[in-house]
């Protein structure tokens, strides 16, 4: 990795070659694969309000409330 960081300064197509060889090494020794994306499940309460959830920060807590 740090001969293709090294060469990508002067010769960008050889370094290309060299990170997709990286690439296959470290695929194939890859011990598994993720085949599926979790998902959240967020369980609320009826005195629960305004309850937002955003991908980035999750529940987005400064914009709820609680009775």
């Amino acid at each position: 990795m740090k001969d293709a960081l090294a060469l990508g300064v002067t010769d960008q197509e050889g370094a290309n070659k060299m990170w997709a060889e990286v690439d296959k090494e470290v695929t194939d020794k890859a011990p598994m694969a993720a085949m599926f994306t979790p998902k959240h499940v967020d369980f609320v309460s009826k005195r629960l309000g305004n309850f937002q959830f955003n991908a980035q920060f999750y529940w987005m807590v400064s914009q709820s409330w609680v009775q």
